[in-house]
């Protein structure tokens, strides 16, 4: 009975939940510095300690047996349709219930955060065409100056000679750097794992997660390496507690370019100049093509390399997994969804007319 009495409680905190939490996101503002951030900065952080030194990922483990249990639950149900339909559903929303709670609790909230651009002092202005050709300019001469240093000539792609695991570190590591510009981007106790889902991530199309439950950071080891550190860095920015898509890729580029590595700094530039040239794409194609032109044979390589892996692992269910995804964002007040993380534009056109690109 008392088991019965909870599963109703917690089915009717599920209902709540889902009206209020929309309503807090959209109207609340998480102050950096806030009662929220203290918490799930200390929660997160505990997590990292305890599970960062583990070598395997202990949230993939959780999900592996969440998933156990509710095939559980529902091969039960089936065979008993008629009598559990009702404590079925009951069990299975106190669980959703649960770990809803938990996510918002531990992580959730960070949607609402203050904006990133704010805590950086940037002037967010409007880009214009003037603006998005200097950057993509600027984007090609350092991504260019960079694949020659490595590759040691203009049309060879670049080829990562660490391990990943080794590459991980590279990139947990360049927060140090950044942080002593940024002392809010910080990074302590590193928490971050090649996925034990890499494969299936292949196939859904995800480069990596963050693990909310376990404070990991997840990447997906099938990737071609030269990005993987933009990839690695992207989800510590998620770690450190910061949600929106835009703000983890500017944050992973930032951390890359401030990397002491030359192939940590090449992945932030390749990925972040693939962002630009999209965004010319759509605005002046005419200039584009002028840019493509410019970019050393090597970096196209690269290029080519990450678009055959993608297209390659494309099938019918990729679709439904990023249309998921965009509706998970733009209920956790992302309104762009998926095309949010094009938003890296913007902030590094702002960021770079302060902080001006260093000639290679």
């Amino acid at each position: 009975m008392k088991k019965n009495s909870l599963t109703k409680v917690l089915s009717i905190l599920f209902l709540i939940q889902i009206l209020t939490i929309p309503y807090i996101l959209r109207h609340v503002t998480v102050s950096e510095s806030g009662i929220y951030a203290t918490i799930s900065n200390f929660i997160n952080g505990f997590f990292r300690t305890l599970f960062g030194k583990i070598p395997f990922s202990v949230g993939d483990i959780f999900y592996t047996l969440l998933s156990i249990y509710f095939l559980f639950i529902l091969i039960k149900w089936l065979r008993h349709f008629k009598k559990q339909s009702l404590p079925f559903f009951l069990k299975l929303t106190s669980i959703v219930s649960v770990l809803y709670f938990c996510f918002y609790l531990f992580w959730g909230f960070n949607y609402a955060k203050e904006p990133l651009y704010k805590h950086l002092k940037l002037e967010m202005t409007p880009v214009n065409s003037e603006d998005l050709i200097s950057l993509t300019t600027q984007l090609i001469q350092k991504t260019n100056a960079l694949q020659w240093q490595l590759a040691k000539a203009d049309s060879i792609k670049v080829t990562v000679p660490y391990s990943k695991s080794t590459l991980l570190k590279e990139a947990s590591d360049s927060y140090s750097n950044l942080s002593k510009k940024w002392i809010f981007l910080s990074y302590k106790h590193p928490s971050i794992k090649l996925s034990t889902y890499s494969l299936p991530l292949t196939y859904m199309g995800y480069a990596g997660y963050y693990n909310p439950f376990s404070a990991e950071a997840q990447v997906n080891s099938y990737m071609p390496k030269p990005s993987m550190a933009f990839t690695a860095c992207h989800e510590i920015a998620h770690q450190i507690g910061y949600a929106p898509e835009q703000e983890a890729n500017f944050i992973g580029y930032l951390a890359c370019i401030y990397s002491d590595d030359a192939f940590v700094q090449y992945s932030g530039y390749l990925v972040a100049l693939n962002y630009a040239l999209n965004n010319l794409r759509q605005h002046d194609t005419s200039t584009y093509k002028k840019l493509i032109a410019t970019i050393n044979k090597g970096v196209l390589n690269n290029y080519k390399e990450s678009y055959d892996f993608w297209t390659a692992h494309k099938n019918p269910t990729t679709p439904l997994f990023e249309y998921i995804y965009d509706r998970f964002l733009k209920v956790n007040k992302q309104k762009e969804g998926i095309k949010s993380y094009s938003g890296i534009v913007k902030l590094m056109v702002n960021y770079h007319k302060e902080y001006p690109l260093r000639k290679s």
